[in-house]
Formats: C-alpha cells, sequence, structure tokens
C-alpha cells in the first residue's frame, strides 16, 4: 500500500498507535477515525497501516478522487474484481455484491484502509452529513459488524460520523 501522507518522519503518539494497533487485532473490525480536515486523519490510519503489516492482503481506496465511482455495488464490484474474483453479470446487483463482499471478508484476512469515507454521506449544515448516499453502504457496515466472525479489518477516515455508526456504535462492541 503506498501511503500519500505518512513517512520516516512521523514522531508521536506512541501510545496511541499502540492502543489502537491492540484494538484492530483483537476484535475491532471496524475503525473509524473522525475528525476535522488537517488533524492528521490520514497520516494515523497509514501509520497503523504500517505498524499492523503482516500476513494481511491490503487495500487502500480513497473516496476523495472525483473519477471513482460511489455506489456501493461499484465499489465492491472493483474490490472482488481486484481479487481476482469473477462476478457473474447476474450476480452484480447490490444486495447479492453485499452477501458476496461479506463472506470475502470473513474468510480472508484483507486490512482496508478507506480515506474520506465523508465523501460516501450525504445531508446538510442544519440536519449535519452524516447519511449514506447510496444506503447499501450502510447495510454493508452493519452486515460486517453483525458476522459472528471476521479475519478482516477495516480503518476509515472521515470528517463526519455516520449515523448508521452512531446508531449502532452501542450494539456492535467490534466498531
Amino acid at each position: 500500500m503506498d501511503f500519500s501522507v505518512y513517512d520516516d518522519a512521523w514522531v508521536g503518539r506512541d501510545s496511541q498507535i499502540q492502543q489502537l494497533s491492540d484494538r484492530v487485532n483483537s476484535s475491532c473490525r471496524v475503525l473509524l477515525l473522525v475528525g476535522i480536515t488537517g488533524i492528521g486523519k490520514t497520516a494515523l490510519a497509514e501509520k497503523l497501516v504500517e505498524e499492523l503489516r503482516g500476513d494481511w492482503t491490503e487495500l487502500r481506496d480513497n473516496f476523495e478522487d472525483e473519477k471513482k465511482a460511489l455506489d456501493f455495488a461499484s465499489v465492491a464490484l472493483q474490490w472482488l474484481e481486484k481479487w481476482r474474483e469473477t462476478v457473474p453479470k447476474d450476480e452484480r446487483k447490490p444486495e447479492k455484491l453485499l452477501r458476496r463482499l461479506v463472506k470475502r471478508l470473513r474468510e480472508n484476512r484483507y486490512l482496508i484502509l478507506i480515506d474520506s469515507l465523508e465523501y460516501l454521506l450525504t445531508g446538510n449544515e442544519e440536519d449535519g452529513w452524516g447519511d449514506f448516499a447510496d444506503e447499501w453502504w450502510g447495510k454493508f457496515f452493519v452486515s460486517l459488524l453483525a458476522e459472528p466472525d471476521c479475519q478482516s479489518r477495516l480503518i476509515l477516515t472521515s470528517q463526519d460520523l455516520p449515523t448508521k455508526f452512531e446508531a449502532e456504535g452501542d450494539r456492535y462492541k467490534n466498531l
């Protein structure tokens, strides 16, 4: 995985990196780093990936890219194809891709860094920006968290906390 922000000049936050690494190595399936622009979420996430390197298959996706499709079905299909899984045309509906992707993540050790998750969210100034623009993203994260076991881990950065995570946070201890 290529890093866009983290480099060898990184100093500090050793105890925070250790604490987050321990969580990801235990039961934390989805780690969400939330904060305002420029505070170092991406650098922290990249440093965490560096610390966790091992027998994971790594994947990085940045949703800030204007040319990138942001709907769940397109991203899920890209990931599955990147992992050399052939998805027949009749299996490319969101609900089928969701089941296939969750199964893949459950059975294999992937370490996925998703940067700029806020680009998947919709909302307004008054109510906030916490709803997923594509409902299938919310269904995906809830399905992944609801699995009894999962070998993969996701590290997410976002400027906004998705309401789906806020609402489900107490229910799933692996978030």
